[in-house]
């Protein structure tokens, strides 16, 4: 995972919800340099994913909602803008 700063995350999971939420699972990582990172809107304001020589890319994300510690990583949970937030 790429993000607009050029930072780099290896992750185990990377999803979007319906509602708009990503959601991912950082492996390399600790919970204090997630937690900065990921707090700082213009670090999450356009993200790339890489996935089997196939790159996405996702504009939208405006906050961190969610750090939680898993067996598999640190999932993180961000969310995008509501429409009443143009």
């Amino acid at each position: 995972m790429i993000f607009s700063n050029g930072r780099a995350f290896n992750c185990s999971f990377f999803g979007v919800s319906t509602v708009g939420n990503m959601h991912i699972v950082v492996n390399d990582s600790t919970v204090v340099e997630i937690a900065d990172f990921f707090s700082r809107k213009e670090n999450i304001e356009k993200i790339r994913y890489e996935d089997s020589g196939k790159e996405f890319e996702y504009t939208g994300f405006v906050e961190l909602v969610g750090i939680a510690v898993q067996d598999d990583g640190i999932r993180v949970t961000l969310r995008q803008k509501y429409a009443s937030e143009v």
